[in-house]
């Protein structure tokens, strides 16, 4: 019998997989005291957007993590798939899931 059948969901009455729930709209930040580092350091330096220098250390990090040698950080899914097309050159009607 494969685990994916409904008697051995959670929901259902089966062990759930993680002891916890990963609550998908709640955001997690970690330790608090960092966070707040880290938004004050951004606050004072009054460059909150546009390439900032966290946003470019965000990218760096994210690209050695990643083992890439560019990573481009985007507000949202819609500018990062206008990027794309842009720099795949594609004209005209451009159909993407939405």
């Amino acid at each position: 019998m494969s685990m994916f059948q409904l008697p051995n969901l959670a929901i259902f009455g089966a062990t759930p997989a993680f002891a916890a729930p990963l609550h998908v709209g709640r955001p997690n930040i970690g330790d608090r005291d960092q966070l707040l580092a880290r938004i004050n350091t951004m606050l004072d330096r009054r460059w909150l957007t546009n390439r900032g220098p966290l946003v470019q250390e965000f990218e760096d990090r994210l690209a050695a993590y990643l083992g890439v040698k560019h990573c481009l950080v985007t507000c949202n899914a819609t500018i990062a798939l206008e990027i794309a097309i842009r720099a795949a050159g594609l004209h005209g009607e451009v159909i993407v899931p939405s």
